[in-house]
């Protein structure tokens, strides 16, 4: 169904990850054709950039933050230079629950022809700090949402935006700070799911419930 959609797809991991033979598994069970995208690697990454909520100079976290935004922007450049008009991006850590190909095509068939950016990923644990507007009974339109960035589909009309957020912030916010400064300022057409359908598997302090998987993965974020 994603293939259908999207000109490509793009799977987000890094150098000896212990997450790519699952995700390159689940992605070929569920009938998903994709391209790695290896992220750079933290140790080349300066320290003298601080994400937000990436800890201090002593931590890894923003070094993790700045190549995860690093992929999104260099996917995105690919893409323009490419001329994909749609593309999908994935991170190694995304889970689609059963069902979810009729769950998609559902969301999709709701949506309006002229939409931009769909996070069509799900995240429990921010459910409590997220501002969402209902657009139809299947569909939701972001304001304020940090669902993190595990599934991403983008049309070409939004790709200036990502970069020219990213370089305005100087790489200081984590990208799906990035996402959302986009959905604030509510110049493009953005929408998610109301139903879930597809999950992270990484946790860090907390754990929750993904229907029918018990696996889970050690964020690369410090705990």
């Amino acid at each position: 169904m994603i293939n259908t959609i999207v000109d490509k797809v793009f799977v987000i991991t890094t150098l000896n990850s212990n997450r790519v033979d699952y995700i390159r598994n689940h992605l070929n069970e569920n009938g998903i054709n994709f391209n790695f995208f290896v992220s750079p690697e933290t140790k080349i990454i300066t320290d003298s950039i601080i994400v937000q909520d990436g800890g201090d100079v002593y931590d890894k976290n923003h070094k993790a933050l700045i190549s995860l935004i690093s992929s999104f922007v260099s996917i995105v450049e690919i893409s323009k230079i490419s001329n994909f008009e749609k593309i999908c991006i994935i991170e190694d850590d995304c889970y689609f629950d059963t069902g979810w190909k009729d769950s998609l095509t559902h969301f999709y068939n709701n949506l309006p022809n002229d939409w931009d950016l769909l996070n069509v990923g799900y995240h429990p644990l921010h459910d409590t700090d997220t501002i969402k507007q209902k657009y139809n009974d299947s569909v939701n339109i972001p304001l304020n949402w940090h669902h993190t960035t595990h599934c991403m589909i983008i049309k070409n009309t939004c790709y200036e935006k990502i970069i020219n957020q990213v370089h305005k912030w100087n790489y200081t916010l984590p990208i799906d700070y990035i996402f959302n400064e986009i959905y604030k300022e509510k110049q493009l057409s953005c929408f998610s799911p109301i139903d879930a359908f597809c999950y992270q598997l990484s946790v860090r302090k907390n754990t929750y419930n993904v229907p029918n998987i018990n696996l889970r993965f050690n964020s690369l974020l410090i705990k």
